[in-house]
């Protein structure tokens, strides 16, 4: 679910360098692949973010539960 994005960036930038690399734009290529790397870098930053707090919000549930089954 969260590479999904990851992915359709980098099949648009396929498409994205075909056809400038077809019309001779090797210009556009590069600040598309800074484009590119820029919006990966994001999405990897924020799918790190996601993932710390899932695995946080799932320790605290658990310890909340060990808690409450201990004091049965």
């Amino acid at each position: 679910m969260f590479t999904l994005p990851m992915e359709s960036v980098g099949m648009a930038m396929t498409t994205y360098t075909g056809q400038n690399y077809g019309a001779g734009k090797m210009d556009r290529i590069k600040s598309g692949i800074r484009s590119g790397l820029t919006i990966q870098a994001i999405l990897s930053g924020v799918g790190e973010l996601a993932g710390r707090s899932l695995r946080y919000m799932v320790k605290k549930m658990i310890e909340q539960q060990e808690k409450q089954m201990a004091g049965k």
